[in-house]
């Protein structure tokens, strides 16, 4: 058997399809443990497929299947100057998009403001000072953490409104607002 392998391994085209096999082997060995999560083989063979699997994705259960629809964690955000006259538009962290598009670093931003959705102050200590900066103009700005939660599809089927677009199924909830004082000393380069 070993002295057949050398055989078809010595030709350039039996080594291809030795090596191509090699990796869809490593490839549906990777596909199969990673999804388990924290089962004992994805523990014992992790170092030889930890690199492989972070690269595609398939590193967390969540990333390999279908994610189920998450809240939408936004930080809703109005400027007032000194003399208390607040801008007419509302600002949002991450900016809104329209439609759905699949990026990875939105989803990142999306995820930094479930961070500081979780302790407002975290969003005072880290985020103001920041958005501060960001509007020099601003005394105060005023911040209010919106959360946009898609109900079930069965939920949404039963309902009776029309919604002929995936968005349309979220819900829109918020946070109070908190109103935050730009620290003038620290808003300056």
């Amino acid at each position: 058997m070993i002295r057949k392998l050398k055989d078809v391994i010595a030709t350039p085209t039996g080594a291809l399809k030795f090596a191509a096999s090699g990796f869809l082997l490593y490839h549906f060995a990777a596909v199969t443990l990673f999804p388990m999560g924290n089962s004992i083989l994805v523990r014992e063979f992790s170092p030889y497929f930890r690199a492989y699997v972070n690269q595609l994705g398939f590193n967390t259960t969540w990333q390999f299947f279908s994610p189920g629809p998450s809240p939408t964690f936004y930080l809703e955000y109005v400027i007032e100057d000194a003399d208390g006259v607040e801008s007419a538009e509302a600002h949002y962290v991450p900016e809104k998009r329209e439609g759905f598009g699949w990026s990875d670093s939105y989803s990142r931003r999306l995820y930094s403001m479930r961070y500081f959705a979780l302790d407002p102050e975290r969003l005072a200590k880290y985020l103001v000072p920041v958005l501060c900066r960001r509007h020099p103009e601003a005394a105060f700005i005023t911040t209010r953490q919106v959360v946009k939660e898609l109900e079930s599809l069965d939920s949404a089927r039963l309902s009776n409104v029309d919604q002929s677009q995936f968005s349309d199924f979220g819900e829109r909830k918020t946070f109070p607002p908190q109103r935050h004082e730009c620290d003038r000393a620290e808003a300056t380069p």
